[in-house]
C-alpha cells in the first residue's frame, strides 16, 4: 500500500510541516514507509501461514488491510480542507 500512497504522504507531510521542518519530516517520512513496507508484509505472511488453510489466511489479510485502509481514510478527514491548504501555500 505504501507504494501507492508514498507520494501522498510525501505531499502531505511536506504541506504539513513548516519550512524548516521539511527534510526531517521527508527523511522521518520516509523511515515510516520503509518500516511499514517490512512490518506490513511480515504480518501479512504470519496471518497466512497460521490460518488453518491459505484461503482462510488471505481472507483475514485482506481484512487487516481492509481495517487499515479504513482507519487511514478516517484520519484524512483531519487534515486541512484544499481551501485552507491553498491558503497556508500562498502565505509562504
Amino acid at each position: 500500500m505504501s507504494g501507492l500512497l508514498g507520494s501522498a504522504i510525501s505531499y502531505i507531510l511536506l504541506g504539513e510541516s513548516e519550512v524548516k521542518d521539511r527534510t526531517t519530516g521527508q527523511g522521518v517520512g520516509t523511515f515510516f514507509l520503509a518500516t511499514g513496507q517490512t512490518l506490513g508484509s511480515a504480518l501479512i505472511g504470519m496471518l497466512v501461514a497460521t490460518q488453518n488453510g491459505a484461503i482462510a489466511g488471505y481472507k483475514s489479510a485482506f481484512l487487516v488491510a481492509f481495517v487499515v485502509s479504513a482507519l487511514l481514510v478516517t484520519a484524512s478527514g483531519l487534515l486541512r480542507s484544499p481551501s485552507e491548504e491553498r491558503a497556508v501555500v500562498t502565505a509562504g
